[in-house]
């Protein structure tokens, strides 16, 4: 009799689902898929997961991969550098998951990598926004580059792929101790029901905090541009440019999600980050702050209640360091002011403003206001939205 390819496998599939676990080389995508152990419910059952892949180490084929892959890079006359991650990135965390939280893994190998069109993305809207009318959007030089709906860049992004061995390695005189690559990680959510709309649930000290596990990456990864359609000179200048852009991204923001904590920060090898920011830029960022007419400014009345009127301010670092508040929780815009004339003020009293969205409307009480020579400063008290539902009288 025949023997078939099914039968061959037969062992494996006798073998169960837990001695599987135990190979250390399984693809980590399909592990994360389709090895969640079903008789742990919720989140136990999503973080024995999580723990599970983060054990995983790349497949001894990737290397035979990688070296292949680079050498056709090297061929392509493609410019390269080393990307090192300085602490851990979460790229793709928003993808379809069987869980709530994915991770961007090599379909074939499953082991982490940085999408081309996530680093063009990252490029192009610094780029747009931090260097100059010249890389406006739309701009010849921007479009040079990033190209548009109807036209072609010249520069083109390869996947950045991960570099064999970088990955953290427990004992680093060990060599051949396997490295780790992923890294099992938490999102906890403390205003759940809040945070998904519901207005009758204000946020809450009771508030019981929901784990989110989720995978993060370290290690190194090989960035790769080229611009087949130029000649050499012409592309080694615009290849140079597109990296320094890169290296300033990724150093100052970062690449995936969570960037605001401080995921996805990457130094690129070989490419130092340059300030992007002009001289006339620096003298105006240096000069004292100018003295501002209020002669016309109206602060809020104490024990007054501010409804509909203040906002989140998204970046604050500038009032902060003006009106001395490092230490508030959380700083709102009062009507059409200019919050360098009125800020209002969340002091530490209140720490359940620190969940605040940025951009979102709260309202709070005035308890006291504080002049200074800069503006005013209104410390205000949260106060909860109130049930506008009248009371229903029960007959009987």
């Amino acid at each position: 009799m025949q023997t078939t390819y099914r039968d061959k496998l037969k062992p494996a599939f006798t073998l169960g689902q837990d001695a599987v676990r135990k190979q250390k080389e399984t693809h980590a995508g399909l592990w994360l898929d389709k090895y969640i152990k079903t008789q742990e419910k919720g989140s136990e059952g999503r973080q024995a997961l999580v723990d599970e892949v983060a054990q995983l180490t790349p497949p001894k084929a990737y290397n035979l991969f990688y070296k292949r892959w680079e050498k056709s890079i090297v061929e392509s006359k493609a410019k390269t550098h080393e990307a090192h991650t300085k602490g851990r990135m979460a790229v793709g965390l928003g993808d379809e998951s069987v869980l709530e939280t994915s991770i961007a893994l090599h379909h074939t190998y499953g082991v982490p990598y940085i999408p081309g069109s996530a680093l063009k993305g990252l490029a192009a809207n610094y780029a747009h926004q931090r260097l100059g009318n010249a890389w406006k959007k739309g701009s010849p030089v921007y479009l040079n580059v990033f190209a548009a709906t109807e036209n072609a860049g010249y520069v083109v992004f390869f996947d950045a792929l991960y570099i064999p061995g970088s990955g953290f390695k427990a004992d680093p005189k060990n060599h051949d101790k396997n490295e780790q690559v992923l890294y099992p990680d938490i999102i906890t959510v403390h205003h759940q029901a809040y945070y998904q709309g519901d207005k009758n649930a204000a946020p809450a000290d009771w508030d019981s905090p929901i784990p989110v596990p989720f995978l993060s990456a370290t290690g190194s990864y090989l960035l790769a541009l080229t611009a087949p359609d130029l000649n050499e000179a012409e592309a080694k200048d615009w290849l140079t440019t597109t990296f320094q852009i890169l290296a300033n991204a990724l150093s100052e923001r970062g690449i995936g999600a969570k960037t605001s904590s401080g995921y996805g920060r990457m130094k690129i090898e070989e490419v130092d980050v340059i300030p992007t920011s002009t001289k006339e830029e620096e003298a105006q960022k240096n000069a004292p702050p100018p003295k501002r007419d209020r002669q016309h400014v109206k602060p809020p009345t104490v024990g007054g209640e501010l409804i509909q009127e203040a906002k989140g301010i998204k970046d604050s670092t500038i009032l902060r360091e003006r009106f001395h508040l490092e230490d508030a929780v959380a700083l709102l815009t009062y009507r059409e002011y200019d919050p360098l004339d009125i800020v209002v003020v969340i002091g530490t009293d209140y720490p359940e403003a620190a969940n605040w969205n940025d951009g979102n409307i709260h309202r709070c009480r005035v308890e006291r206001i504080d002049e200074q020579e800069e503006g005013f400063v209104v410390y205000c008290k949260p106060v909860q939205k109130k049930n506008t539902q009248k009371n229903k009288k029960v007959k009987g």
